[in-house]
This record gives C-alpha cells, sequence and structure tokens, in this order.
C-alpha cells in the first residue's frame, strides 16, 4: 500500500464503532497491514494470508475464524466479488475492510488486465462513487451487494469500506443459502 491508502485505511478504522476484533485476517496481508491493525487494535491477532493460501471461490469456516478480514488490493482480482464476499459471511467473518480501486489502471506495465488477474473495479453508488468502465474491467457495486456498508472513504482514483458481513437483508440471506424467496 502507498502511504495514502495506508492513511485512509486507518482513519476508517478509527472512526468505526465495531467491537475491537480478537482475530483479523489479512488477505494478501503485507506487514504495513499488520502494523495497522496493532497500532488501532494492538491485542488483536492478525493472521496475513496470502494467495496461495486462501481461495475465497469456496467458503471454509474453519480456515481462520477471524471477525475482521481485511483486503486491500485484493478484490481487484475477483471475477466474482458477491461470491467472494458471501463466503466471508459464510466463513464467520463480521466485517470486511476492503481498499481497492474503483477506476484506472495501475501504474505499471506489469499489472495490466487480465494477464495478473487484475479485473474489477468497483462503484459505491450509495456513498457517490462511481467506478469507471475502462476496456477490460468489470465494475461492481458494492452498494447492491446485500450487505450493510458502514463507512466509505473515497481518495484519488481508490476508496476503502467497511462492510458488516452480518447484517444482510433475509432476501440475501436465503440466496446465499440455496433457499429462493417467496
Amino acid at each position: 500500500m502507498k502511504q495514502d491508502d495506508t492513511d485512509n485505511v486507518c482513519d476508517l478504522l478509527k472512526r468505526t464503532n465495531i467491537i475491537p476484533p480478537s482475530r483479523v485476517v489479512a488477505f494478501s496481508g503485507t506487514e504495513v497491514d499488520v502494523d495497522i491493525i496493532k497500532l488501532i487494535w494492538p491485542t488483536a491477532i492478525t493472521i496475513c494470508a496470502n494467495q496461495i493460501s486462501w481461495d475465497l471461490m469456496n467458503a471454509n469456516p474453519n480456515q481462520y475464524n477471524g471477525q475482521l478480514a481485511m483486503a486491500c488490493n485484493t478484490f481487484m482480482s475477483s471475477t466474482n466479488p458477491q461470491r467472494w464476499l458471501n463466503n466471508l459471511s459464510i466463513s464467520g467473518f463480521s466485517y470486511l475492510m476492503i481498499q481497492d480501486l474503483s477506476s484506472s489502471r495501475r501504474n505499471s506495465a506489469l499489472y495490466m488486465a487480465p494477464e495478473t488477474g487484475d479485473v474489477q473495479r468497483y462503484s459505491i453508488s450509495s456513498h457517490g462513487i462511481i467506478g469507471a468502465t475502462d476496456p477490460g474491467y468489470e465494475v461492481f457495486d458494492l452498494s447492491k451487494c446485500g450487505y450493510d456498508i458502514i463507512d466509505v472513504i473515497s481518495y484519488n482514483t481508490k476508496f476503502a469500506a467497511l462492510i458488516d458481513l452480518k447484517n444482510q437483508t433475509v432476501k440475501h440471506r436465503m440466496h446465499i443459502y440455496g433457499v429462493d424467496p417467496v
């Protein structure tokens, strides 16, 4: 993460009123992610899960047992963000702190879509964040994912958001558990 990413993620997490988590799983986590969590919640156990150890396309309730999932520059690789969100919820996470791109290409030619999996941009229409539709990218609106968005910070071409994975609409909960809503 760049310094502006770190600053905005810290600001977002500091201003929320969630109960301090005892376990945080940082997907594609780095030392910077661990430092952010230790700064805000010094007693939290932080687990860094690299791309080899996690599979967000499949729910695994016993793999991490964390209360907060932290995904910085991770969801840009998702070909199915709704499924990733649902699987984090099914796996027992209460919250997701997501920091990612709403628009633009990444700076380096090494990260161009789709060769590296950088295929997704995000909108949060309920908060005025509209993702760009650059060629090669899909845009997913987190406002329509069935989970409550607690808080959002938008900066440059990026955003940070805290999502409540426990609080789903009844219709959405029935859908992810395979029950057709009436």
